[in-house]
């Protein structure tokens, strides 16, 4: 949801929004990663994208039950969302200086949840889905991106889900479960 969308729907300013939300920033509630702009490419976004500080407390702050979650796909979604966000924030925190995350968006609709960049121009683009089964078609955008705006440098796709298993979709695009990188999520 946009940042017009959201004045509308509260009978806001702009400038009011702004403000709350870099007051929310401030107190660390939520954070703001810029757009991928890093390209000649004229339809690419340029405004930021917001994330809450906490998937639990985003969880608690739009009144969601578990029966919302088990059930429909966009809020899960935003959930595991905001919960990968911070995961590799943090990654990107630790290694201060050399990587930076960024997300993209296009007026065509392209988007890629996460692209971390290392400091050499590599790239890697993240693709989050709550779902427990990837196909070829969850890769569409990261394909994009590869062939049109990451051009000579290096990049990797990966879609976290939910699934069990690592697998090559070929040429440096993978499907990766959450229980590979962050242990503590697996089954027992």
């Amino acid at each position: 949801m946009g940042i017009e969308a959201i004045c509308s729907g509260l009978s806001l300013r702009r400038q009011t929004l702004e403000s709350y939300i870099n007051a929310l920033e401030s107190l660390y509630l939520v954070e703001r990663i810029p757009a991928w702009r890093k390209t000649d490419y004229e339809r690419v976004g340029k405004k930021p994208k917001i994330f809450m500080a906490d998937s639990g407390l985003m969880f608690s702050l739009l009144s969601w039950n578990l029966e919302q979650i088990r059930y429909q796909p966009d809020p899960l979604g935003k959930l595991i969302e905001t919960f990968a966000f911070h995961e590799i924030s943090t990654q990107v925190e630790i290694h201060s200086g050399l990587y930076e995350i960024f997300h993209y968006r296009d007026r065509k609709q392209r988007e890629i949840d996460l692209i971390v960049e290392r400091e050499d121009g590599s790239l890697l683009g993240i693709e989050v889905k709550s779902a427990s089964v990837v196909t070829k078609n969850d890769f569409k955008h990261l394909l994009w991106f590869r062939d049109n705006l990451a051009k000579k440098n290096p990049f990797v796709g990966i879609v976290l889900y939910t699934g069990d298993a690592a697998i090559s979709f070929g040429d440096d695009l993978w499907a990766v479960p959450f229980s590979m990188i962050w242990p503590s999520t697996a089954s027992p």
